[in-house]
């Protein structure tokens, strides 16, 4: 059975289209399995290792999921393909949408290192080509849709002759993620004299600066607003003095505004901070080696804040950022 991306369910769209799984006989099935190759970018995979980002290849899987020793893994040329492809693809791999992407340098190295002496005597990369003109109708589809459609790359060439060609560059790159929306993450934290609210945006993985001058910050304790000044550092986010010694409460929050509208917020309960924010041995070992050296260094009110208001490693490492870069 050729599945969805419900399993062995199908649906009906808004436009009367409708998805399917589709009953083939084994004799005549046959699987897709993606892999993206990052050319050893760090930056295209995540932090639980997956590669998110890179040139598409693609083999041939049995009624059973296994793979023929003979199938290799081909590449994928990108000529007649479209996003909703991509989408497809990333899909296939757990992901939930997809784009192509154009190919970077590293991305261009990994794939010139697949040929084996260039190009072939026509000028086109020699790579195992699999499959051209790979496109789908509807971005919530598997490659194997009834939806989507590709060529074998030798059938195209037997049609279109030298129109088919696919050179080194036409090598298909995606670039997959979990969701197209516009994402926040706030991180925030608290010492006994400075409080601290870190966003970070995104949007399909692409991180996204958030200005001081767009976003309006309230910090709240149990959800009551607390009066304060709040400075903005570009690293480490929104902060504000503010002392919480013998002040009993169980969470802060910090939310976060654009034009009146709340589009963010983050919270830290004082039990948490005090399961997984103790300072290990070595933090505040650096403390005390931090707070010598910015001592020895000239801390006129031009360079930084009185000694006294260094309460925790944070405000240790604005130090340094400001007295040793």
């Amino acid at each position: 059975m050729q599945k969805t991306i419900k399993e062995d369910m199908g649906w009906c769209r808004q436009d009367g289209s409708f998805e399917i799984p589709q009953c083939v006989h084994r004799d005549e099935y046959f699987g897709l399995e993606f892999k993206l190759d990052n050319g050893q970018d760090k930056k295209m995979v995540s932090k639980d290792g997956k590669v998110h980002t890179g040139t598409v290849s693609v083999r041939q899987l049995d009624a059973d999921g296994n793979t023929d020793p003979e199938n290799e893994w081909e590449a994928v040329c990108k000529d007649g393909s479209n996003n909703f492809a991509a989408g497809a693809i990333c899909r296939s791999l757990g992901f939930k949408q997809g784009e192509h992407i154009e190919l970077s340098k590293k991305l261009k190295q990994a794939t010139e290192s697949k040929t084996t002496d260039g190009k072939t005597t026509d000028g086109s990369a020699k790579l195992n080509w699999g499959w051209t003109n790979f496109a789908c109708d509807f971005d919530d589809t598997l490659p194997q849709s009834r939806h989507c459609r590709a060529t074998r790359y030798e059938e195209a060439r037997k049609q279109m002759g030298l129109k088919a060609l696919c050179f080194g560059f036409d090598v298909m790159a995606v670039r997959c993620f979990e969701s197209t929306a516009f994402n926040v993450n706030v991180d925030v934290r608290f010492s006994k004299k400075k409080i601290s609210c870190n966003a970070q945006a995104t949007k399909r993985q692409n991180r996204i600066n958030l200005g001081a001058e767009d976003l309006q910050v309230k910090f709240l304790l149990d959800d009551v607003e607390i009066e304060t000044e709040v400075k903005f550092n570009r690293k480490r986010g929104f902060s504000t003095k503010y002392s919480l010694k013998n002040i009993d409460f169980n969470c802060l929050s910090c939310e976060l505004y654009m034009e009146d509208i709340l589009f963010a917020k983050g919270e830290k309960c004082s039990d948490d901070e005090k399961e997984n924010g103790k300072m290990t041995t070595k933090k505040t070992a650096k403390m005390k080696m931090t707070k010598k050296r910015v001592e020895k260094e000239d801390t006129s009110e031009d360079n930084c804040e009185d000694l006294e208001d260094i309460e925790d490693l944070e405000d240790l490492e604005d130090m340094e950022d400001i007295l040793f870069a």
